[in-house]
């Protein structure tokens, strides 16, 4: 009875925490993205005759958050549109300060996206946020950069369960412990926070 019902759980662990984990993430995505753009739309005449719950409104943003990152896919596919978002591209890369942020989030989002272009070199483990705790983070350039003496890598730790923001810290050679793990499987982690975490060999 005990081990049946041992199996049992654990069964239904395999499939409440995947729904769980998904059904999180698309509440944060619905409150965060759709929320904001929830308001915008209560703005426009046709949406703000409509007397609909918040979720529904936030629900319809988030829907056409996605239809407009389509149709830039769509548009980068063709000539007109990539000489459009080009332009674009060649607008932002040169704005004071956007740049910086622009050109930032562009490199995050390539090594995501495309896995043959990584920017990421590796991932890595490091001590944060204090020393007696391990984090997972990528080492986004091979090259060391020397600080009064001692040698160190730039690495990039992101958060939970949004792998686009973090932190860029400089660590000590000595203090970074390389892993086999890919970025695939490390995003996979980060994103669900631990839930896909497999046992690996370091």
């Amino acid at each position: 009875m005990k081990i049946k019902f041992k199996q049992r759980f654990y069964l239904g662990l395999l499939w409440v925490v995947p729904i769980v984990v998904s059904l999180y993430v698309i509440y944060l995505l619905l409150d965060t993205i759709g929320g904001k753009l929830g308001k915008l739309l209560k703005l426009i005449p046709f949406f703000s005759s409509l007397t609909l719950p918040p979720l529904i409104y936030n629900l319809i943003a988030l829907i056409l958050t996605i239809l407009m990152i389509y149709i830039f896919g769509l548009m980068a596919e063709m000539f007109i549109g990539r000489f459009i978002l080009n332009t674009i591209d060649k607008i932002f890369t040169r704005l004071p300060f956007i740049k910086v942020i622009y050109n930032a989030s562009k490199e995050i989002m390539t090594s995501i996206v495309k896995e043959n272009k990584k920017t990421f070199q590796k991932v890595v483990l490091i001590n944060f946020p204090h020393k007696d705790s391990k984090c997972i983070a990528f080492l986004t350039s091979a090259n060391k950069v020397n600080i009064n003496g001692e040698e160190h890598y730039g690495v990039f730790v992101p958060t939970t369960p949004n792998p686009t923001s973090g932190w860029y810290i400089l660590v000590k050679e000595e203090d970074i412990e390389f892993t086999n793990l890919k970025i695939e499987e490390a995003l996979k982690i980060i994103i669900s926070a631990g839930v896909t975490f497999k046992k690996e060999e370091k």
